[in-house]
């Protein structure tokens, strides 16, 4: 896929807020964190799969930011809700599931 015929240009322009943050603020934002209860707390295997498929789709969209919604909350007859699924894109590329997801949420690339 590509953006010929789209309108989209591939050249990107380096703007202002697109610049990482100085190396202090980063030292900053690095310390001073309460130690961990939880020191062996491993990512989700799902974190592994849910990288490399983001890094597919966002070869495939070069320069285009792509922005996946969760969904949002249905209701039935008017007064009866659902139970909240996330939209399976979302569920997908972001690696949230099930009741981990929030309504209305939604993840970029």
């Amino acid at each position: 896929m590509n953006s010929e015929g789209t309108g989209l240009s591939q050249e990107k322009t380096e703007r202002v807020h697109d610049q990482g943050p100085s190396v202090i603020f980063s030292e900053f934002m690095k310390s001073g964190w309460a130690t961990t209860d939880l020191p062996d707390l491993e990512p989700l295997e799902v974190v592994t799969y849910a990288y490399s498929r983001r890094q597919v789709l966002s070869q495939a969209f070069q320069g285009v930011r792509l922005i996946l919604p969760a969904g949002e909350l249905k209701v039935r007859a008017g007064d009866t809700d659902y139970n909240y699924r996330p939209d399976s894109a979302f569920a997908y590329y972001s690696g949230v599931q099930g009741a981990d997801a929030t309504a209305d949420a939604a993840t970029s690339l």
